[in-house]
């Protein structure tokens, strides 16, 4: 047949298809579309073929069929279409979709105007989260609302895919959350676990639901259970709710409670309590049928955590922290930082800026010391030192004050005035307390000797005074004041050096050395009948001179859309002090800060201190980062600090920003102190990776934690596999655990089993 006839046939047939439904209009035409207008959004329709029947106000389109309205769309092998009601019955190759969202099936049934239908043998796509599921029957109950059964829930590719929850019943909440009944878990189609119920997030947005249990085994602890709830209160508000149960241990109850309001106002509330049966205390605290350490039954921990800002220049920071025993982080923090915690703060801050760089913060503070009498003992080998810190409790703040004024300009000459002062009202239980007055007015006169060197002297009268200052033990009352006058001076100037790369045209380097002479003076006044609240209590006279070098090497890259990006590829900071008021030793110990990043996968950081008399090193901090794109990374981290016989020496200066020794660090009495810290992790494949972690007290010959590890991820699920190591604290022995943690996409951990107690505490 020709061509020509083979037009004039379909031609034909056309006619007599709008002729016998009386079609209007009568379209044939490959590009066929038409538009119907709706109160909302219209509805657009486009396919090979459309035929329009007036009697039953439908519209029947096949071949190609695309149908778009906002965010939704249809798309099949031929659908029907009723221009009154706005429904749509669509089959063949169905695909319907809304948003990112979509489904697909032989037959879909679909309401534009109220967005609810049905679809047979159909898969419901949730592309944010992969979120893949099927059923023999999908309704849709409205916007981003389904219901379906006897079907599969999974995030994989593949079939059959590594897992997949099959269930009898799955509803779709509005806001995305899949309430399953009759769950069944299988792992290649093999059932494994079932749950009459399961709440599993279908799409990202927070929601309301119970989260997946953890189960461990410890020799201590004995079966554990862990069980949270999760409350998605609102947009900016959510709680979480646990209960824990360990045979052995006993039942914790804990919640947290979140909102972030803005970035500007923000904060947390925690509590946990758990009743430590006394079996458990007997076998877990005690050492040769004695206890180390009176814990308490009843242990509970209350945290609170926040900050509001009003304006850029008042705001609000408050942290609450409260514990029920001294021991409470040491069994059970999760960090070897948080088991070691030697006290809790509670604080409030309130502070206010003016733009005139005046300066205002009320704050209230309270401490908790978590070290018994004993520990102190240990830790201070110093008798007379250790004495002393164990007559006095942990000092709280209730209030202090600080007024502070930037420098202001005072006289044309130029010469700048600045202060600082404090009112604080020291409390504890035991030993010295009352209030304290200081006040710092500062002088401050800066000179250009020329183009190069800047000159810059201050002078300033440092007044203390101490009211109702008690001594609750003696009995004794007494109010005194201090008085000591200041004097500094420097001198100092900047080299500046800019130069192209030889290798790149569009990058620059900068090079600048800045040395730096200063003395300083703070006359002598006799203060050991003064209360010793802090730092500020105990000023020694200092008659001083320092030299100090710093030497800059900054990276500078012109990026082809104009803008650049700079880098500091090195640094280095050295110096050195004068006291005119020792004659034995008058120079301190050399010190240098050292930290560079020469390229993007490669960060040095070192600071240490030289004694010149004894030709050694007192201090030496060194940290290495090594990472790379792949995940693959190394750290290593030594840190050590000897200890100084002579206590003159044992001291240096902090070079601040004008050249001045304003605070000074004293080695630790206790003798050598001496740790590494290392850290690996290399990528084996893309879904297989290895990790190490290792923290060791070369001073006490041990080991403080070693963590060994392997991860496994794939597309839509992983797991890890650790073992850990802990060193024993006071009042527990040390522990070995071993952690198997599957992660699903979608669901998270839904192990966390402890492979047998290793240790005393096992896992937990």
């Amino acid at each position: 047949m020709s061509l020509g006839r083979m037009i004039q046939k379909h031609l034909f047939c056309s006619l007599l298809v709008c002729f016998l439904t009386n079609a209007a209009p009568c379209l044939s035409d490959p590009s066929s579309r038409f538009d119907i207008q709706t109160t909302d959004e219209p509805i657009s329709v486009t396919a090979d073929f459309i035929t329009y029947d007036k009697n039953q106000q439908m519209y029947v389109a096949q071949g190609n069929v695309e149908i778009y309205q906002a965010n939704r769309s249809l798309k099949a092998d031929q659908v029907t279409l009723y221009e009154q009601t706005q429904i749509a019955q669509a089959s063949g190759d169905v695909a319907y979709a809304e948003g990112e969202d979509t489904m697909h099936g032989d037959y879909l049934e679909v309401n534009f105007n109220t967005n609810e239908g049905q679809i047979r043998k159909g898969s419901l796509f949730y592309k944010k989260g992969n979120v893949h599921l099927t059923g023999e029957h999908l309704e849709k109950r409205g916007e981003n609302q389904y219901l379906l059964t006897k079907g599969d829930l999974t995030t994989c590719e593949g079939d059959p895919p590594p897992w997949k929850i099959s269930y009898q019943k799955a509803d779709i909440t509005e806001e995305g959350w899949a309430k399953v009944k009759g769950a069944t878990f299988k792992v290649r189609n093999i059932p494994l676990l079932y749950t009459p119920y399961l709440i599993y997030p279908a799409k990202t947005k927070r929601q309301t639901g119970l989260l997946i249990p953890s189960l461990g085994q410890s020799s201590s602890e004995g079966t554990s259970l862990n069980n949270a709830l999760f409350w998605a209160i609102s947009e900016n508000t959510d709680a979480t709710f646990y209960l824990d149960l360990a045979t052995k241990k006993g039942i914790g109850i804990g919640s947290e409670y979140r909102y972030i309001n803005s970035e500007k106002d923000s904060g947390r509330f925690y509590g946990y309590y758990i009743g430590e049966r006394k079996e458990y205390q007997d076998d877990a605290y005690e050492d040769d049928g004695e206890q180390k350490l009176n814990r308490g039954r009843d242990r509970y921990n209350l945290v609170y955590e926040g900050k509001k800002d009003f304006n850029e220049d008042f705001f609000l920071r408050a942290k609450f922290d409260l514990v029920s025993d001294r021991q409470y982080y040491n069994d059970y923090g999760t960090s070897i930082v948080e088991r070691t915690a030697e006290r809790t703060e509670t604080t409030v801050f309130l502070t206010k800026h003016w733009d005139q760089g005046f300066s205002l913060v009320g704050d209230v503070e309270y401490n908790k010391d978590l070290l018994e009498d004993y520990q102190k003992q240990q830790f201070f080998d110093d008798p007379i030192l250790s004495s002393e810190l164990l007559e006095e409790d942990p000092i709280g703040r209730y209030p202090q004050i600080t007024f502070s004024a930037m420098p202001q300009l005072f006289s044309p000459a130029p010469v700048y005035f600045s202060l600082d002062s404090q009112y604080a009202n020291f409390m504890r239980d035991e030993g010295t307390e009352g209030s304290r007055v200081d006040i710092n007015p500062l002088l401050n006169w800066p000179m250009k000797l020329s183009h190069h060197f800047i000159f810059e002297t201050q002078a300033g009268l440092r007044e203390t005074a101490y009211l109702d200052t008690h001594n609750k033990e003696e009995g004794e009352d007494f109010d005194d004041n201090r008085i000591l006058p200041t004097f500094r001076a420097s001198l100092s100037t900047k080299f500046i050096k800019i130069f192209p790369s030889k290798s790149n045209s569009q990058r620059r380097y900068r090079h600048t050395i800045e040395p730096e002479v200063s003395y300083f003076y703070l006359s002598h006044e006799d203060q050991d009948d003064l209360p010793d609240y802090d730092g500020t209590d105990r000023i020694e006279q200092q008659n001083r001179f320092t030299i100090g070098l710093t030497n800059r090497l900054m990276t500078k890259l012109f990026l082809p859309d104009g803008s650049s990006s700079e880098r500091e590829m090195f640094f280095v900071r050295a110096g050195q002090f004068y006291d005119a008021n020792t004659s034995s030793q008058p120079f301190s110990n050399s010190f240098l800060e050292l930290r560079s990043r020469p390229t993007d996968y490669l960060y040095l950081k070192s600071d240490l201190e030289y004694d010149a008399y004894d030709s050694e090193i007192e201090v030496f901090n060194g940290l290495i980062n090594i990472f790379d794109r792949r995940g693959d990374y190394l750290n290593f981290e030594y840190r050590y600090a000897g200890a100084s016989d002579d206590e003159a020496n044992s001291k240096f200066p902090d070079i601040t920003s004008n050249g001045f020794a304003d605070t000074f660090f004293e080695e630790d009495p206790t003798g050598d102190i001496e740790q590494i810290n290392t850290g690996a992790g290399l990528a084996l494949t893309n879904k297989v990776s290895v990790f190490m972690q290792n923290r060791q007290a070369r001073h006490e010959g041990r080991t403080l934690e070693t963590i060994w590890g392997m991860h496994y991820h794939s597309q839509c699920w992983g797991t890890v596999l650790t073992y850990r190591k802990e060193a024993a604290t006071d009042g527990r022995e040390s522990e070995r655990k071993i952690f198997l943690e599957f992660f699903l996409q979608g669901i998270g951990r839904i192990g966390g089993f402890g492979l047998g107690g290793l240790g005393a505490g096992g896992s937990r």
